[in-house]
């Protein structure tokens, strides 16, 4: 079949086949997920390392309101927020918020995380599945779905099961609508609302309308530039109208234009201090803890950081911090360009291992996961270094497979492998631009699914007289091989 952009697509993915794999691929990942959450004690909130979103979502649940009781803020996005609150209400939300309930209320959050979780491997799937044969397109729904980091997210109360959620469905979606444009409008403008929706879950995406443009202009080089304009117009549109009630209400609690959240100073002020060493496994951000206590105190006139005072007084510490890091990049610019490098470096090569080793370590212990933990040095030892090394080689693997699905990609320019090219890129330029951390890794997780898998099923389409050839034997072996090792590695993770 030939696609609107004259490329070539497999039959439609609504064939009996590709549907009982979608099922069976949903049912896998639910079952790993449920057992899991039933039988395995959860990372949940690392000791207070994901910050206080399910208090936000449950006072969303309870007041209505993201932010304290009625008091609204601006410091967090609202995506994971509403995420949570809907599982939340339909259990029945308390009257009163207390760590008590928080607590008891987390099966349904993690519940709600295996579904998402579910629900972006099938789609992916489903997906790829329109242009690569199945074995290559399930392999890569399966990585996704059942990879053991994957599983630890799902019990953590943070937002990256949801946000992967969202990349998928955002990069189908604009791999669609390149491919319709400009035949078909509506596409693009769906793309748009998808990537808005994404945005309000994490912003970094707020950077992504000049890569949509490149996409256009490289991948439909005949339809003009005026009509890559209007289609980058279209996105843009879109997505602005999904971002704009948020952004409205941000305007009518604080008389401030805040697209999404009120924090992105922050990021780029820690990036201007000092050379920051990268370490995986520890969080970069305690590193800072005198600098912040200095802001701090210079904002609020309070020697001691707490949650409360900060969000009262968001505005002017970002302001602050705004102030402080423009003048490190006039003073000291290559400390900023150096931690650029390496957080680009980071997001390039490295893979959070920490998550699987303390999954590991805390079904041994009942010893309460603390945030010291994560600093160099101060936590315990964690052990499992075969399993993270195992994991951290098949991420290594996959890596290089994604490294020549981006080669490929740039040269056709076309399909899911440029599409996924072009975002990647924007994810790149964002998290190296601002602070990194460990816990940022995940965000690979599509990527390398498309990247990796994609190549592959490209060469496996290779055949001889309708024979398949040697080579296409080859990479259904080295499929069925990657797609082993992730149910291995799972349930290493997951043995008593």
């Amino acid at each position: 079949m030939i696609g609107a952009a004259g490329e070539t697509r497999l039959p439609s993915p609504a064939s009996a086949r590709v549907r009982e794999l979608a099922l069976a691929l949903a049912l896998l990942v639910l079952a790993f997920s449920a057992f899991s959450l039933s039988q395995r004690r959860q990372l949940g909130l690392l000791g207070g390392l994901t910050d206080e979103w399910d208090l936000l979502g449950a006072n969303l649940a309870v007041h209505g309101t993201i932010g304290l009781e009625n008091e609204p803020w601006l410091l967090r996005p609202p995506g994971y927020p509403a995420f949570i609150a809907v599982p939340l209400l339909v259990a029945g939300p308390p009257r009163v918020i207390t760590d008590a309930y928080l607590e008891r209320a987390a099966p349904v959050l993690y519940s709600a995380q295996a579904l998402a979780l579910a629900a972006a491997s099938v789609l992916l799937f489903l997906w790829l599945a329109q242009t690569i044969p199945w074995p290559q397109a399930f392999a890569a729904g399966l990585f996704l779905g059942v990879n053991p980091l994957s599983l630890t997210l799902v019990g953590l109360r943070q937002y990256p099961a949801l946000h992967v959620l969202a990349l998928v469905a955002g990069l189908w979606a604009l791999d669609h609508a390149v491919g319709w444009w400009p035949d078909r409008r509506a596409p693009m403008a769906l793309a748009g609302v998808v990537w808005g929706l994404a945005t309000l879950v994490r912003p970094v995406t707020l950077l992504l309308p000049p890569f949509v443009f490149v996409l256009l202009l490289l991948r439909r080089p005949r339809s003009g530039l005026r009509s890559v304009g209007v289609a980058t117009i279209v996105f843009c549109l879109a997505m602005a109208a999904a971002i704009a009630p948020w952004t409205a209400r941000n305007w009518a609690v604080s008389g401030r234009f805040v697209p999404v959240n009120l924090q992105g100073w922050a990021n780029v002020w820690a990036a201007t201090l000092r050379p920051l060493p990268v370490v995986p496994d520890s969080y970069r951000w305690f590193a800072l803890g005198p600098d912040i206590l200095r802001v701090h105190l210079g904002v609020t006139g309070q020697p001691e950081y707490d949650l409360v005072t900060y969000v009262k007084f968001n505005a002017e510490t970002e302001e602050a911090y705004r102030a402080e890091a423009l003048t490190n990049l006039r003073q000291r610019p290559a400390v900023y360009l150096g931690n650029v490098s390496r957080s680009f470096r980071s997001l390039v090569l490295d893979t959070n291992t920490v998550y699987l080793r303390l999954f590991r370590y805390v079904q041994k212990t009942d010893a309460t996961v603390r945030q010291t933990w994560f600093e160099p040095g101060r936590g315990p030892r964690l052990g499992s270094e075969g399993l993270g090394r195992a994991f951290g080689s098949l991420a290594a693997m996959l890596g290089v497979l994604s490294a020549v699905g981006m080669i490929v990609g740039l040269h056709s320019r076309q399909g899911p492998l440029f599409t996924t090219t072009l975002v990647a890129g924007c994810f790149l330029v964002a998290h190296s631009i601002a602070h990194m951390e460990f816990t940022y890794l995940y965000v690979k997780l599509p990527f390398l699914s498309v990247l990796a898998f994609v190549p592959l099923g490209l060469l496996r389409q290779r055949t001889s007289d309708g024979v398949p050839s040697r080579l296409s034997r080859a990479v259904d072996a080295l499929t069925a091989a990657l797609a082993a090792s992730v149910i291995a590695l799972t349930i290493l993770l997951l043995r008593p």
